[in-house]
């Protein structure tokens, strides 16, 4: 079974401008090499992530969720 690698090609300037325009928008100017040791980190993590989603099963979600933008109990919130 061959491993896979992280592929080279046309995501290389796909995922280097998105890490750019993030590092932009954190208001940060970083050199290039910073940039592309940043860009191998996004990968990785955007990999585990996908790993992740993989792994979770949609019945593993909670059966209920918390909404902030609205009380649990509206007769206790009133009181």
């Amino acid at each position: 079974m061959a491993e896979s690698t992280p592929s080279r090609g046309p995501d290389d300037a796909e995922d280097t401008a998105r890490v750019a325009a993030l590092i932009a928008r954190a208001g940060l100017r970083l050199p290039a090499s910073e940039i592309a040791d940043l860009v191998v980190a996004f990968r990785s993590d955007r990999a585990g992530f996908e790993r992740l989603r993989g792994m979770l099963a949609a019945e593993d979600e909670p059966a209920h969720a918390f909404h902030a933008s609205r009380p649990e109990n509206p007769e206790r919130v009133a009181s």
